[in-house]
């Protein structure tokens, strides 16, 4: 097994050619936003008889989104997160927005939309959202709501805060999520 944990280019440029030889697990899920080269990793799973893993990170309820994706429960699901400017780094239109987020002392809203977008303005602060839209595979990448938070109150930790829509009436659960560390991981494919 090879186990990425650099950066979503990583995945893009070599993800095809390690699932030649090995098993891959992803730590930079935000890369499987692009769904060309989600297709072509699947492909390779299926074209090589491998496995690729995708840990949860921080997002510690995966399992319980998965299970209510597998049975046809989930609605909706939108993960926010809060972080201290001076901890994103960003791309394009939204680095901007967070260079005029850090002269302001309260927060300021630099994202809210499907997870997919914002994958490639945030490749290294988003993967837990991409690993909720991995488990919400009902919903998958364009489908699950992000909301990305700059704080500066938020000086040595962040938070994410997770809402589901579930059930046959709709019912709306949220749920605040800590950043302690999990052990999960699944394949995806």
């Amino acid at each position: 097994m090879v186990i990425e944990v650099a950066h979503a280019s990583i995945i893009a440029n070599f993800g095809v050619l390690i699932l030649k030889y090995a098993d891959l697990f992803v730590g930079s899920p935000t890369a499987l936003a692009d769904n060309v080269l989600y297709e072509a990793l699947k492909k390779s799973v299926n074209d090589y008889n491998r496995r690729l893993f995708v840990p949860c990170g921080a997002f510690w309820g995966s399992n319980d989104v998965q299970k209510m994706a597998n049975l046809g429960t989930l609605k909706g699901l939108t993960i926010t997160m809060i972080r201290h400017p001076s901890s994103l780094r960003l791309e394009g239109p939204l680095k901007e927005l967070s260079e005029k987020a850090k002269l302001s002392d309260s927060a300021v809203v630099l994202y809210d939309g499907p997870v997919r977008a914002l994958c490639s303005l945030a490749p290294s602060n988003v993967n837990t959202m991409a690993a909720a839209a991995l488990a919400a595979h009902t919903l998958g990448f364009d489908l699950t709501r992000a909301k990305l938070i700059s704080d500066p109150r938020f000086a040595t930790y962040y938070i994410i805060f997770v809402s589901s829509v579930h059930g046959t009436d709709n019912c709306a659960t949220s749920l605040p999520v800590g950043v302690r560390k999990s052990k999960e991981m699944h394949a995806i494919f």
